[in-house]
C-alpha cells in the first residue's frame, strides 16, 4: 500500500537471463565507471570505478514483454561490431525514497538486478572498485 510501481528497461544479462518473475525479489546494484565529482573550487575529480548495491530487496511486480534492440561496441581494434540484445521491462514496487534513488541510478550508472532466495542476505558493504579486485593491477596490497 505504501509503495509505487518503476519499471526499468534491462537487457538479458542485467535481469538474471530471464529467471526473474513477477513475485520475485531482487537485488539491483549499480556500477558507475569513472564518475566525476565536482569540488568546491569548482574543478572536476574524476573517482574510481565503483560498484554497489543500490537496493537491497524489492519485489518484482511486472515482467514487461521482450523486444530486441541492437548495441553497437568498439573493439580493441577499432572496428565497430554491431549486436541485437534482447531487452525487458521490469517493473519493481517501491518507496518513494527508492525510487528516487533507482531513477537516478537508472540514468547515471549501469543497474544488474541479482535474483534473491527468500533466505539470502543483501546489504549495502561499500561496494568494490578496481584494486579491490585486482590489487596488483592497481596498485593495491595483494590479498
Amino acid at each position: 500500500d505504501d509503495k509505487m510501481a518503476v519499471s526499468v528497461e534491462l537487457t538479458d544479462f542485467e535481469r538474471v537471463a530471464g529467471f526473474v518473475n513477477p513475485g520475485s525479489e531482487v537485488a539491483i546494484f549499480g556500477t558507475a565507471t569513472s564518475p566525476v565529482r565536482r569540488l568546491p573550487d569548482g574543478t572536476e575529480q574524476t573517482l574510481s570505478s565503483v560498484t554497489r548495491i543500490i537496493l537491497a530487496r524489492v519485489p518484482v511486480i511486472g515482467v514487461g514483454t521482450t523486444a530486441v534492440g541492437s548495441r553497437t561496441t568498439t573493439t580493441e581494434e577499432g572496428e565497430q561490431v554491431t549486436e541485437e540484445v534482447p531487452r525487458t521491462i521490469l517493473t519493481v514496487a517501491v518507496t518513494q525514497a527508492e525510487a528516487e534513488k533507482l531513477m537516478l541510478a537508472d540514468r547515471t550508472t549501469d543497474l544488474t538486478f541479482a535474483l534473491l532466495g527468500g533466505e539470502t542476505e543483501s546489504r549495502d558493504k561499500g561496494g568494490v572498485n578496481p584494486v579491490d579486485i585486482l590489487p596488483e593491477t592497481f596498485g593495491g596490497a595483494a590479498g
